[in-house]
């Protein structure tokens, strides 16, 4: 079997046997020294050009690695600061509804607070209108007579009543109360203020029968 050494000379490439190499002139051996050295040189720049190659890819990814995570970062930080943007906004909106909902909360509260009180007042004030309103309507059921004469220790609801029942003949009609008021003339009785019950109608025959009669 012929081995075949190859000898780059310039642009052209020479084959050498291993014939020749084995050949034992002083010649055929410094060619074969020189062989070997180029053979040795070749091998050392075949391992340093394939550290080189691996050397350029390793940094080739790693470049492209770091190329990619810078640009990952930057969208990263970008979609951060969008989201940080709606964020804030929503904040704001969130914000400003619960400044209006307090507002408003005031001012319903004021409403019912002034309502509260109103109704209060007027609670307070009932039992006064109610006695004004009964006033008003014993008001209405009330009755002066005058001259009617005075005696002492008279019983002033007999005396009407009788005046009432015998004088006017109204035997159904009676009185609630009545009132002698003392006189500011001598000889002249003091009027007489009385109340019929609540029913107008006896107040009404009353004063019929009294200009009837």
């Amino acid at each position: 079997m012929i081995k075949c050494i190859y000898i780059i000379e310039g642009d052209n490439t020479k084959s050498v046997t291993s014939e020749l190499i084995s050949s034992k002139s002083p010649e055929d051996k410094d060619l074969k020294a020189m062989m070997f050295d180029l053979t040795v040189s070749m091998n050392s720049f075949c391992d340093k050009m394939t550290t080189r190659i691996d050397n350029i890819e390793t940094s080739i990814t790693k470049k492209i690695s770091d190329m990619i995570n810078k640009k990952v970062d930057t969208a990263i930080r970008k979609l951060k600061n969008e989201v940080q943007k709606d964020i804030n906004k929503i904040s704001e909106k969130v914000d400003d509804n619960i400044i209006t909902l307090k507002d408003n909360l005031k001012g319903e509260i004021e409403i019912l607070r002034k309502e509260v009180t109103n109704a209060t007042n007027t609670i307070t004030q009932l039992p006064k209108t109610t006695a004004e309103m009964q006033n008003r309507t014993d008001t209405r059921l009330n009755a002066i007579i005058r001259n009617l004469p005075e005696t002492r220790g008279e019983n002033i609801i007999s005396k009407v009543n009788g005046l009432i029942k015998d004088g006017l003949i109204l035997k159904d009609v009676k009185i609630k109360s009545a009132e002698r008021k003392i006189s500011r003339r001598d000889n002249v009785p003091g009027i007489v203020l009385i109340a019929f019950h609540s029913s107008d109608d006896d107040k009404r025959k009353a004063m019929e029968e009294k200009l009837t009669t």
